[in-house]
C-alpha cells in the first residue's frame, strides 16, 4: 500500500475513535464559552470578529493548551498504545515499508490536529459576526489561516517528539506523561530570552506578528518558514529513522 491509502486508512481509524470526537465536542464548548465570555464584556466599538479569531488560537493553543495536549493524547493512542497492545507490531510485519507506516500515522494526525485548529477558526469567524469586521475580513481571511496552519505546524512537532519518546518509552501511560511534561518545560524555557530566537515557537509568534501587519516583511517571513520547517522534518527524519530499526521481539 502506498503512503495515500495507509493515510486514508488511518484518518478513518482515527475518525472513530471516542477521543477524537470528543476532542472535535470540546473545541466546540471552548469556543463557544469564549465567544459568550466576551459577548458578556465587550461592547461592539471597542472589540472586532478578528480580535477574537486571534484571541480564541491564543485560548485553545497558549493558554489553556488544549489543541497541543489532544494532539499529545491522540499520538499517544494511535502510536504508544498500538505498541502497548502489540496491534503496532503486527502492522508492521506486513508487507509495507515501515516508513510509509509511520508516514502516514503522522499524516493523518496532522489531518485531525488541522481540522481541529481550521474548526476553532471557523466558529470563530462566525461568532465574530457579533462585532463585525468591516473591510478587513477578505485581507484578513487568508493570512488568518495560514496563521492557523503555523499553528498546526508548531503542534505536529510535539506529535514528532511523542513518536521519538514512543520509540524509547513502552508504557503508553509514563510515554504521555513525559510528552506533556516536555510540552510544559517547553513553555517555560519559552519564558527565557537567550534561546527564545532558536525556537521555533518564536518563529510562529514571528510569523503570526508578521500575518496581523499591514506591511509584511517577506525576509523574516521566509526565514521563519524555513527554521519551523527544518524543526518538522528533522524530527519526522529522526522518527523514521528510529522506527526503521525498531526491533520486532520487544
Amino acid at each position: 500500500m502506498n503512503i495515500l491509502t495507509l493515510t486514508r486508512f488511518e484518518v478513518k481509524k482515527l475518525v472513530k475513535q471516542q477521543s477524537v470526537r470528543a476532542s472535535y465536542v470540546l473545541v466546540c464548548i471552548l469556543s463557544v464559552l469564549f465567544f459568550l465570555l466576551n459577548y458578556s464584556y465587550r461592547s461592539a466599538d471597542q472589540y472586532s470578529g478578528i480580535t477574537l479569531i486571534m484571541e480564541t488560537l491564543q485560548v485553545l493553543h497558549s493558554i489553556l493548551f488544549i489543541l497541543p495536549v489532544i494532539a499529545i493524547i491522540l499520538t499517544v493512542a494511535t502510536l504508544s498504545w498500538e505498541q502497548y497492545t502489540g496491534t503496532l507490531r503486527s502492522l508492521l510485519t506486513r508487507p509495507v515499508s515501515r516508513e510509509n507506516i509511520i508516514v502516514s500515522k503522522f499524516l493523518a494526525l496532522f489531518c485531525i490536529v488541522g481540522s481541529l485548529y481550521y474548526l476553532a477558526f471557523v466558529l470563530a469567524m462566525i461568532l465574530g459576526l457579533r462585532w463585525g469586521y468591516g473591510g478587513e475580513f477578505l485581507s484578513f481571511a487568508p493570512r488568518g489561516l495560514f496563521i492557523f496552519f503555523e499553528y498546526i505546524l508548531g503542534t505536529m512537532i510535539f506529535v514528532s517528539i511523542v513518536c521519538v519518546i514512543a520509540f524509547f518509552v513502552f508504557n503508553h501511560l509514563l510515554t504521555m506523561l513525559i510528552s506533556v511534561g516536555i510540552y510544559g518545560a517547553w513553555l517555560l524555557i519559552e519564558s527565557f530570552e537567550q534561546v527564545r530566537p532558536y525556537l521555533f515557537s518564536y518563529h510562529i509568534y514571528t510569523i503570526t506578528q508578521l500575518m496581523e501587519a499591514h506591511i509584511i516583511n517577506y525576509t523574516d517571513l521566509l526565514q521563519s518558514q524555513v527554521v519551523i520547517l527544518l524543526y518538522v522534518l528533522g524530527i519526522m527524519f529522526l522518527v523514521t529513522t528510529l522506527w526503521e530499526k525498531r526491533d520486532l521481539r520487544v
